[in-house]
């Protein structure tokens, strides 16, 4: 899992996409988004 994260965390810079864009795209918070980047989601 953690492989996959850090994929998409490179390829977000790469863009240069915010989390606060990626929260948007992905319907959740940035607060959300921050956790699922840092490998700590809180899924409930």
């Amino acid at each position: 899992m953690e492989a996959v994260i850090e994929k998409i965390k490179d390829i977000r810079k790469q863009k240069g996409f915010s989390h606060e864009y990626m929260a948007h795209m992905l319907d959740i918070s940035q607060v959300a988004y921050s956790k699922i980047e840092k490998v700590r989601p809180n899924y409930q």
